[in-house]
Parts: structure tokens; C-alpha cells; sequence
């Protein structure tokens, strides 16, 4: 343990190497030692030690000190590459939790897979995980079937050692494990199914709506606050009416985009704003994220690269923002 006094440490528990350090031509049953920069907090390593893709008896591991002995099991497919993963409930032994999870490949062949799959998240959420089945799955099948990969993710995720095959795949905010998925908040989006193959890479992004429809405001609303701005711009490329374009920040507005492709906000606060245009398929003015029961997925959408810092008495016109490129 280390003395008491100094200042609080702040720092996650960092992995400093495995024992063997190369993970291939794995066993059953063999042993494999992660090794820490730092004392963790045993009862945090039940709450986020996996293997990835899940098997069906579990994982069991010993703990001391800076070292964890995780043991290989025998119900693995020896053609699959592994992962152990520790989530963001991994912690030190003063309880400083890791940013983003740790992910160990291991393989019971001489090579390693490699297909990623990374994305974005965007919109109002906390803690989004990544859910991932081998295989092609309807939203109802998959409500009935545990994941074979759950990712964190920040604004951000990525996961580097898929293996070659069909995916299916959904974004859930704050994920309850032992609850049915059509009562969580999810989202999809069209690449809910998708391929590996030879290695290669796909992106995935997705989106989340405030859980108060009617915090979103348009553009017309009657203010109490004076500082204003405009906004205007026009959108070129390929897509479909209806589209509404959408302000975030810390007042929410959203205006249609016109025949011409136009649009403009009259009335917006001062303040940083994430802008997005969304195809309203159903006309609600809201970037609708899909549905399991009924197989829907994400009204198509696309964010402006930069965000939009604006001020009171500016008239700001953005350049022609192309949506396919």
C-alpha cells in the first residue's frame, strides 16, 4: 500500500505488459498474467473482466497485488481470435476508474484478426456501450440473444480485432445488461448489419435524442434572453425531403431546410452549437434512432464538421456544406 498524505492520485490503473507477452498459439487452460503500473481494487475486476466473444462458462481469474491470472477456458473456438476485456468499471485500489476499456487480443493460431469497426456518437447521452452479435439478426432475434461483444464508447469507440464474417450491431445508452432491449434507449443506424472480410474497416456512427421531446425548439420560439445571432447556409450533395436542420447547445433549435436547399435560423442565442440535418421521414421534427420491434433504423443524418461558436449581433453564413463528401 502506498503512505498515506501527498496529493490524491487521479491516475487509472495503466497495463504495463502480459505474461507471455505475445498472445498467440494460446491453450486451454493455459494461464495468462496482466500486469498493472499500480495496486487494483480487487472487487472492481468481477464488475469488468470478459472475454470477448462471450463463452458460455465464464472466466476465471486470481488476483495479486499489481497482477491479475486470468485462465484461458476450454469452450473456446481455438479458430476464433479472443479478446479479454476490462470495461470502465476497472479500477485502481483508490478507486480511479480507466477512460476507456482495456482490450487484450488473444488467439489460438499464430496470428491475430484485425477487422475494426469505429464511429462516432453524437447527440445527448451518458454512457453508451457498443453491442455486437456474430451473425445476421433481425431486431427481434436479437432482443432474445446475449451480445458476443459489448464496447464502451466515449464520443468516440473503436475495436480492432474482429474476425472475418457478418456482424450485427446497436448503440445503447446506459445499458442494462439483464433488461429487455426495446425498453433501453437505443440506436440504430444502417450499417445495423455488416461485413468483415480480409481485415478491413467499417465506420458506424450514431445518434441520441434528448429525453424530452420538447426541449428541442425552433427557430421562432420567443426568447428571454437578447443575445442573438442568425445562422444561415445552404446544403448541396444528394438527399431526400424532408430535411430539418438542428442547433444544439445549450438551447436546442431546429428549422426545415427549404426546396432551394437553404435554410436559416433568425433567432439563436450566443453560444457553441453542434449542428446536424436529418432526412424526417415521418415528419416529427425529430431525429427518430430506429426501432428493434419493427426493424427501423436511424433517419439518415449528417453532421458539420466544426462546431459553431456564435455571438450576439452576428449574421453568419456558413459555406456551401456538402453532405456527401
Amino acid at each position: 500500500m502506498s503512505p498515506g498524505g501527498g496529493p490524491k492520485d487521479l491516475k487509472p490503473p495503466l497495463l504495463i505488459s502480459t505474461d507471455p507477452v505475445e498472445l498467440v498459439n494460446i491453450k486451454d487452460n493455459q494461464e495468462i498474467s496482466i500486469i498493472f503500473d499500480e495496486y487494483i481494487n480487487e472487487g472492481s475486476i468481477k464488475k469488468s473482466l470478459s472475454i470477448f466473444p462471450k463463452n458460455q462458462n465464464g472466466i476465471d481469474f486470481s488476483y495479486e497485488g499489481k497482477i491479475i491470472r486470468v485462465e484461458i477456458p476450454s469452450d473456446l473456438d481455438p479458430n476464433m481470435t479472443y479478446t479479454i476485456n476490462f470495461n470502465k468499471n476497472f479500477s485502481d485500489e483508490n478507486n480511479v476508474k480507466i477512460n476507456e476499456d482495456i482490450v487484450i487480443p488473444f488467439s489460438f493460431s499464430d496470428n491475430i484478426s484485425s477487422g475494426k469497426i469505429n464511429g462516432q456518437i453524437f447527440g445527448d447521452f451518458e454512457n453508451v456501450s457498443i453491442l455486437i452479435w456474430n451473425g445476421i439478426f433481425s431486431g427481434e432475434i436479437i432482443n432474445d440473444l446475449k451480445p458476443d461483444y459489448v464496447i464502451s464508447a466515449n464520443k468516440q469507440f473503436s475495436f480492432n480485432h474482429l474476425p472475418n464474417g457478418d456482424f450485427s450491431l446497436i448503440a445503447v445508452n446506459n445499458y442494462r445488461k439483464n433488461e429487455d432491449l426495446t425498453s433501453q434507449n437505443i440506436s440504430l443506424n444502417k450499417s445495423f448489419h455488416f461485413n468483415i472480410e480480409d481485415n478491413n474497416s467499417i465506420i458506424s456512427n450514431f445518434y441520441f435524442n434528448k429525453n424530452k421531446v420538447d426541449e428541442i425548439e425552433t427557430e421562432n420560439s420567443e426568447e428571454l434572453n437578447s443575445k442573438y445571432s442568425s445562422l444561415s447556409g445552404r446544403i448541396v450533395g444528394n438527399y431526400l425531403l424532408p430535411m430539418v436542420v438542428t442547433l444544439s447547445g445549450d438551447k436546442n433549435y431546429s428549422t426545415n431546410l427549404g426546396l432551394d436547399g437553404k435554410f436559416n435560423f433568425e433567432k439563436v442565442n450566443e453560444g457553441k452549437y453542434e449542428m446536424i440535418i436529418f432526412e424526417d421521414r415521418n415528419n416529427n421534427r425529430i431525429l427518430d434512432t430506429g426501432s428493434l420491434e419493427n426493424s427501423t433504423d436511424t433517419e439518415n443524418f449528417h453532421v458539420y464538421g466544426d462546431i459553431l461558436e456564435l455571438r450576439s449581433n452576428w449574421e453568419f453564413e456558413i459555406p456551401n456544406w456538402n453532405i456527401n463528401e
